[in-house]
């Protein structure tokens, strides 16, 4: 792991690092001789809705999850579990605890508020404003929250809701979609300005991460809107934190508006304008947390610049404006086809 820099003012700095694992993983069960449940072996799924992988060990033989290889005949995992700390009595290998019956393997629900209140918040964001357009009617279904957390999309669903999509759009969905689904832990607080933040959770176990808010001199939503821009975002070991303020004043400086030009420069103008609520959950969560732990090395500016630039097309509000970078992070002004790109964690 890399060692945490140190934080400033203005902006909280990333950690990168990725770790693969999930206890809870998807898929058992082996194909029963002549009853494989397809007629033209064009189903690439299996049991639980794991991808079917036939080419390595036969008709049935091996599952692909999202994270790992599944041998159903033994009823093994092939690789080691990276969370196994937390299950001592068991085997890093075993699969649903020896009883598929009893038990099964869904791939996450690590989506996490920090409360039940900013998970209800992201949900109703999701559905009143990310994803209010028609075409993701089918994709706002699968938005589900129990508690604390969202509720895991299995792939198969999420492949029929968004088939229709455009790649702009899909690559949004994809973005929340494997927030909800991931195998590490991501953290949010949506907090109004009047509100203090809230960063305390039982699975919250990085303490660096809270503390860097706390060092930060980040104790309430006015803190986080003043002093962050609206946001931040924080990652280490396998969690991160974000930090969004719902009702943000927050000006930020380096958007622009192709079809506005400055009368005495002859330039594009710039404009400042505040950062909306969906919008900061795409740049913090997605463009950096997810970023981060996803492994992309460029998750501390071009990652979010563009999960922003990709919030504002596919919701076109504002229609045309989009952020150039300057006044985030490293303060690097991205080019046309850096500022209109999707972060590669995101690419369908």
């Amino acid at each position: 792991m890399r060692k945490q820099p140190p934080l400033t003012k203005n902006r909280l700095k990333y950690v990168y690092n990725s770790l693969e694992h999930n206890h809870f993983q998807s898929s058992y069960g082996m194909t029963m001789p002549g009853r494989n449940g397809s007629a033209t072996d064009q189903y690439r799924y299996g049991y639980q809705g794991s991808e079917k992988d036939d080419e390595v060990k036969g008709n049935g033989n091996s599952y692909t999850t999202h994270f790992r290889q599944h041998d159903p005949r033994v009823g093994r995992w092939l690789s080691i579990d990276p969370k196994s700390r937390k299950f001592p009595w068991s085997s890093p290998y075993v699969s649903m605890s020896n009883n598929p019956i009893y038990y099964n393997d869904p791939l996450g629900d690590e989506f996490i508020g920090t409360d039940k209140k900013s998970a209800r918040r992201v949900k109703r964001n999701m559905k009143n404003e990310t994803f209010s357009r028609e075409q993701f009617k089918d994709f706002r279904k699968l938005i589900k929250v129990k508690g604390d957390r969202f509720k895991k999309i299995a792939q198969n669903d999420f492949d029929d809701a968004t088939r229709n999509l455009s790649t702009d759009e899909k690559a949004l969905a994809l973005g929340y979609f494997k927030m909800i689904n991931a195998p590490e832990k991501h953290f949010i607080n949506a907090v109004k300005r009047r509100e203090s933040v809230d960063l305390d959770h039982s699975e919250l176990t990085v303490t660096n991460l809270k503390q860097a808010f706390v060092n930060a001199g980040i104790s309430s939503g006015q803190d986080a809107d003043d002093k962050l821009g609206g946001g931040g975002n924080i990652a280490s070991s396998g969690q991160s934190l974000t930090v969004v303020v719902v009702d943000s004043k927050a000006l930020v400086n380096d958007f622009e508006h192709p079809n506005i030009i400055d009368p005495s420069t002859g330039d594009v103008k710039k404009i400042s304008r505040s950062s909306s609520f969906g919008e900061l959950i795409a740049h913090e969560a997605i463009g950096h947390g997810l970023g981060a732990l996803s492994g992309s090395s460029t998750s501390g500016h071009e990652d979010a610049i563009q999960m922003t630039n990709l919030f504002l097309r596919t919701t076109s509000s504002p229609n045309g404006a989009f952020r150039t970078g300057e006044s985030h992070g490293t303060g690097v002004r991205l080019n046309e086809s850096q500022r209109s790109s999707i972060p590669a964690h995101v690419t369908p």
